[in-house]
């Protein structure tokens, strides 16, 4: 690469990758320090999926933040569905969850608790996910979130076509919306 600056010029080499590793690592790096803030200031709770969320992907990924519970303990879990279940409870059955037919796969250290779940064979509508770090529901949070289907194209760009459906590529998603809208007429 050449710099030119007024009458003077000289030649650098590009930094290439390391370069743009060394963005990459500052920019996780203050997402963290962001995120930690925000936990320091009390936010504790589910954090993902938030609250009304509309879920597009095929791995529904459950994150919580709760310092202090018990580490040694288990922290119950599910995901419902929110079809006349307006606390989530077990009036509706576990289509994913900590314990019975579901145990699915998940990780609790006393502070911070993740899971992904697999849900490209769901319906799509209403859910609920109750997350429980103590015995006896004592500190029992719940988030209503929805899992929903792109609604146009545009959705298919910047790899949009591989966080949702079964497409080989974006233009097979970009199809699949051009025959929704034509069928639809």
């Amino acid at each position: 690469m050449t710099i030119a600056s007024g009458k003077h010029s000289r030649k650098t080499r590009s930094r290439g990758k390391l370069g743009g590793l060394a963005i990459v690592a500052m920019a996780i790096a203050l997402a963290m320090s962001a995120m930690a803030g925000a936990f320091a200031a009390g936010h504790t709770g589910i954090t993902s999926p938030t609250e009304g969320e509309i879920v597009i992907t095929n791995v529904l990924e459950l994150r919580a933040y709760e310092p202090g519970a018990d580490a040694d303990g288990v922290a119950a879990w599910a995901v419902r569905s929110a079809d006349n279940n307006p606390d989530c409870g077990t009036s509706q059955p576990d289509l994913a969850g900590w314990q019975g037919p579901h145990a699915d796969a998940a990780s609790w250290d006393g502070t911070y608790f993740e899971a992904d779940i697999e849900v490209s064979g769901w319906d799509r509508g209403e859910y609920c996910f109750a997350f429980n770090p103590e015995p006896f529901y004592e500190n029992r949070h719940i988030v209503f979130f929805s899992l929903g289907t792109p609604e146009s194209k545009d959705a298919c760009k910047d790899g949009g076509w591989q966080t949702f459906g079964d497409w080989k590529n974006q233009g097979e998603c970009v199809s699949y919306f051009a025959r929704m809208q034509r069928d639809s007429k």
